[in-house]
C-alpha cells in the first residue's frame, strides 16, 4: 500500500510537466519567431495574480501582448508562504512581444 501511495503521489506530480528529458523540465517547443513564457496563478499566502487561464490571457491582450497559445499546467511546489502556486499558465508568443511580457513579470524557459 505505502509504494501505492508514492507512485500516486509521484504520478500526479510527474502529469502536469510539458515534457519530461533525463528527469528535467523541458521548454515547450517554439521556433525563431515564438516562444513560451510562463506565470504562477499566485504566491502561496499572499497576492493573486491571476485566478484563471482568462485572466492571465486577457491581461497579457490588454498589454499589447498577443497570444498565440496558452495552456494552464499544474507543478509541483512547496506550500509555505512566498511559494509559486502549483498552477502555472504558459503562454506561446510572438518572439517580438517576450521583453514586453518579461517586463510584466511573465518568465522564459531557462
Amino acid at each position: 500500500m505505502r509504494y501505492l501511495l508514492i507512485i500516486l503521489v509521484l504520478f500526479i506530480l510527474l502529469s502536469g510537466c510539458k515534457t519530461l528529458k533525463n528527469g528535467e523540465l523541458q521548454e515547450p517547443s517554439t521556433n525563431e519567431n515564438t516562444a513560451w513564457v510562463y506565470h504562477h496563478s499566485y504566491e502561496q499566502c499572499g497576492e493573486v495574480f491571476y485566478p484563471t487561464i482568462d485572466s492571465a490571457e486577457l491581461f497579457l491582450e490588454e498589454n499589447k501582448i498577443k497570444v498565440l497559445e496558452i495552456e494552464e499546467k499544474n507543478l509541483g511546489t512547496c506550500s509555505a508562504c512566498g511559494c509559486p502556486s502549483s498552477l502555472h499558465f504558459n503562454a506561446k508568443l510572438s518572439s517580438k512581444d517576450i521583453k514586453k511580457a518579461k517586463s510584466l513579470g511573465w518568465k522564459t524557459w531557462q
